[in-house]
């Protein structure tokens, strides 16, 4: 059998309000930590904490029936969290799936313990008995049976005697059987105890540590039933050691399991990922058909699709058309990044080009897996002589990398990076497919 739990809690109550000594066995306040039979008469008279001699036994008998023997409670293995960050309690025993040996090494004495389990909770009823193991092993096979009502009245009689330990205490805060009371706490070893953790997640703060602990219980199979949390706290973290790449594979084998609300969260930040093919497959799951074709005309506008073999000759600016009344049009309608790459270069030049490098930074921060974004946000990197970033984020413009400007700017890249080779190749390519481009003839006689 384990050894028995230390005195030393955990957790401590701090009181900001008041400077002058309270009383911890007031009855507002919660006792923090673990307390001997010897401590406890200190504060109750003998009649109410002497142990009940039948309570004692049906414990014994109980411990004898255990095959493990392992009695200690732990709040973590009770609970389950969704992808909006909410805690559950985990179910426990389903009687559709019969009765089979859990606790024990027989379904005889699996019953047994049930039995056992019964009377102690009408023993509790009418005696009282400080003794937290009791109160352990009760926990465990009530949790698992779905006796629940059974479980608040027992630990009902440790809160009036002011000894429910803490831990206790949040387990039910979490779940939500009672309301928080526990405002004004801190804590110390939080990096090691899961339910102080996740207390902290719900009504504190946590730490890079507390986070980074929690990722790799469940990057590590240790407690899949945290992925919801998890996925809450890393959601919009897709770069670094620890993103939420990982955390959508395991979410993505068990999608058909979560609710409307789970589906319609976890989508938002898959879309996020810029696999928009794998994405339309989960909306087909989530959304109507009117929220589809909605969602689906947003990503084409916001992805700025084109087809280039629609092009007759080398684009360029059109004279014809006033350029500047354009870019107005489209300052309005935020889309300033689905300029042509010529387009954008030329008004870089002018006056409003302040203006203009505002609006692409805007729409690549805004639509970072956008390929208009990325192919305006290239564009600006490569009037900024900056090649290798232009590089770098046409390669991210999906179809619109192939657009004829944007090769023809790929070409030149090469050269100012001195792959002299591989832009002749490219400027040929294109002086095939467009042989009145005097552009292009100019810059293969240039080099």
């Amino acid at each position: 059998m384990e050894q028995q739990f230390s005195k030393n809690p955990e957790w401590e109550e701090i009181f900001i309000a008041s400077p002058e000594t309270r009383d911890p066995f007031s009855d507002s306040d919660f006792v923090t930590g673990s307390y001997s039979v010897s401590e406890i008469q200190d504060l109750f008279s003998s009649e109410e904490i002497i142990p009940s001699t039948e309570l004692s036994k049906l414990k014994e008998e109980m411990v004898t029936l255990l095959k493990d023997k392992r009695t200690h409670f732990h709040p973590e293995d009770h609970i389950v969290t969704d992808l909006l960050g909410n805690i559950h309690l985990k179910a426990g025993h389903s009687e559709k799936l019969g009765i089979f040996p859990f606790f024990t090494k027989s379904i005889e004495d699996e019953k047994k313990l049930l039995e056992l389990a019964t009377q102690t909770v009408e023993e509790f009823k009418l005696k009282f008995s400080p003794d937290e193991e009791l109160l352990e092993i009760l926990t465990k096979i009530l949790l698992y049976w779905n006796r629940l009502g059974d479980l608040v009245l027992v630990a009902g009689r440790f809160k009036e005697k002011k000894v429910l330990p803490l831990k206790f205490q949040i387990f039910f805060i979490l779940v939500g059987i009672h309301e928080n009371p526990l405002d004004n706490i801190i804590v110390s070893g939080e990096e090691t105890n899961v339910i102080n953790i996740l207390y902290k997640f719900k009504f504190l703060q946590l730490s890079k540590s507390e986070k980074n602990k929690l990722y790799d219980l469940v990057l590590n199979k240790q407690r899949p039933e945290l992925t919801g949390v998890v996925f809450h706290l890393y959601s919009d973290t897709y770069k670094g050691l620890r993103n939420i790449h990982p955390i959508h594979q395991r979410i993505l084998k068990k999608f058909h399991e979560l609710n409307q609300e789970e589906k319609k969260e976890f989508i938002n930040s898959y879309e996020e990922t810029g696999k928009y093919f794998q994405t339309y497959f989960l909306l087909k799951k989530a959304l109507s058909k009117k929220e589809l074709k909605e969602w689906f005309q947003r990503i084409k506008k916001m992805n700025g699709k084109a087809k280039p073999d629609s092009e007759k000759c080398f684009p360029g600016f059109n004279e014809k058309e006033d350029i500047l009344k354009k870019y107005k049009f489209l300052q309005q309608e935020n889309e300033t990044h689905s300029l042509s790459p010529f387009e954008i270069l030329l008004l870089l030049g002018t006056n409003v080009s302040l203006n203009l490098k505002s609006d692409i930074q805007e729409s690549f921060q805004s639509f970072p897996n956008s390929y208009s974004a990325n192919r305006a946000f290239a564009v600006l990197n490569y009037y900024e002589s900056d090649y290798r970033n232009f590089l770098l984020y046409i390669d991210k413009a999906g179809s619109l990398k192939h657009h004829s400007e944007c090769v023809y700017l790929k070409a030149m890249s090469f050269l100012e990076t001195g792959h002299k080779e591989e832009a002749k190749t490219i400027l040929f390519a294109l002086q095939n497919k467009f042989p009145n481009a005097e552009v292009i003839k100019e810059t293969l006689r240039n080099n």
